[in-house]
């Protein structure tokens, strides 16, 4: 769990500034894959939670094995880049990348986050309510799609119940 303040730390590793976010986005595939299990929402359910008039108080809680990894560095390039078995060029200047790692099945599942989607998963995970997700989404990207985006976690079984906070 320490390693990437280690790898942070060591003056031979220190050109190597990608190193110390490589450990912790290997460090969270770890994590997720050994998380537990939990059963997921149904689409009927989340209607039903939609439907409610207290909606916009509504609360969601995420799968135990998402993780969030931030860099300032291209984390997600990186990573891909070292998966390719011929790789081409890396280029750094992409600059600050979120990955989110999680479990489906029994396989690690990752994506790469950006703008609205980051912000709105980064809120849910924190169990803010969804109108105030929805604002912090709509705030980094002015098109962010609810809907598409509430079904793709509920679809990869991200989405593991709800509540009403007041």
């Amino acid at each position: 769990a320490d390693f990437a303040e280690f790898l942070a730390q060591v003056p031979e590793a220190s050109g190597l500034a990608y190193l110390p976010d490589v450990a912790r986005l290997e460090w969270a595939r770890q994590e997720s894959y050994l998380a537990a299990d939990m059963p997921t929402l149904s689409q009927a359910e989340l209607h039903t939670a939609l439907r409610d008039p207290e909606s916009p108080a509504l609360r969601f809680t995420l799968h135990p094995s998402i993780r969030l990894v931030n860099s300032i560095l291209p984390i997600w390039d990186i990573w891909m880049f070292s998966q390719k078995a011929a790789p081409e060029h890396l280029d750094f200047s992409s600059g600050r990348q979120t990955v989110m790692v999680w479990r489906d099945s029994n396989q690690l599942a990752m994506q790469l986050l950006v703008s609205g989607r980051r912000q709105f998963i980064t809120a849910l995970l924190t169990q803010a309510p969804l109108a105030a997700a929805y604002e912090q989404a709509m705030a980094a990207e002015a098109n962010f799609d609810l809907t598409a985006c509430l079904y793709e976690l509920l679809g990869a079984g991200l989405v593991t119940g709800f509540f009403i906070s007041r």
